[in-house]
C-alpha cells in the first residue's frame, strides 16, 4: 500500500481477488471491448494501473505502456487511446490549459468557447445525467468544433471513457471534463480491495 495514513505494508492479493474484480467490472464497464487502446502511463506498482491493466488482457485491450511519466503529452498524441487510466492531477492540467486558452482569447472566438463549456454543462450534467433538456442542436454544433478540438489537441478524441482514481476530484475539474463531453469515471478503491470499491456512472451519478 501507498501508506498515505500511515506505514506502507504489503497486502496479499490472491488469484481469486482479480477474477472477482473482473466479473464485477465485467457487469458494470459494459462499453469496454477488445476494439479498445489503453495508455498506461501511471506506475505499475500501483493497484489502480496494475488492476486496470490486468482487466485489460482479461477484455483483449491492447495496452500502450508509457516508459517515461514526462512523455505522455507526446505519446497520448501517438496513440490516440480510447482508455486510460489517470490521476485528478492530469485532468487538473488539462482544467488549467484550457482556462489558460479562454483568457488569452478574445472576439467571438472567447464568446464560443465560453457558451460550448456553458452549453456542454446543460446538455451533458443536466440532460444527460438527470433528465431531458432541449440544447441537443447546440451541443451537436460544439461537438463537431469546439469540443472536438479540445480533444483532438490532448490526444483523446477517440476516447471511450477515462477511470480516474487515487485522490478526490475537486467539482469544478469534474464538471468542467464533464461539460466538453469527455466521459470521466470517478472512482474509489484501495490496495486491500483489489482497487475499485466503487465508481460512477455514465448517468445518474452526483458531482462530488
Amino acid at each position: 500500500t501507498s501508506g498515505t495514513t500511515g506505514e506502507p505494508k504489503g497486502v496479499m492479493l490472491h488469484h481469486s481477488c482479480y477474477l472477482e474484480a473482473f466479473r464485477i467490472h465485467d457487469i458494470r464497464l459494459v462499453d469496454m471491448t477488445d476494439k479498445d487502446v489503453s495508455m498506461n502511463f501511471l506506475p505499475l506498482t500501483h493497484v489502480f494501473e496494475k488492476a486496470w491493466t490486468y482487466l485489460c488482457v482479461h477484455k483483449g485491450v491492447q495496452v500502450c505502456i508509457n516508459l517515461r511519466p514526462a512523455d505522455i503529452q507526446t505519446t497520448i498524441k501517438e496513440i490516440r487511446p480510447t482508455l486510460m487510466c489517470s490521476v485528478p492531477r492530469f485532468w487538473e492540467k488539462v482544467y488549467a490549459g484550457v482556462q489558460e486558452k479562454i483568457a488569452e482569447t478574445t472576439g467571438i472566438k472567447k464568446m464560443l468557447m465560453l457558451d460550448a463549456i456553458k452549453v456542454g454543462r446543460i446538455h451533458n450534467l443536466e440532460y444527460l445525467r438527470v433528465g431531458p433538456k432541449m440544447i441537443q442542436l447546440k451541443y451537436k454544433f460544439y461537438e463537431k468544433t469546439i469540443y472536438a478540438l479540445l480533444k483532438k489537441t490532448i490526444g483523446i478524441e477517440n476516447g471511450n471513457f477515462f477511470p480516474t482514481a487515487g485522490a478526490a476530484v475537486p467539482d469544478e475539474i469534474c464538471e468542467f471534463v464533464h461539460s466538453v463531453g469527455i466521459d470521466m469515471l470517478v472512482g474509489y478503491g484501495l490496495t486491500e480491495s483489489t482497487a475499485t470499491v466503487s465508481c460512477t456512472s455514465k448517468t445518474g451519478y452526483d458531482i462530488g
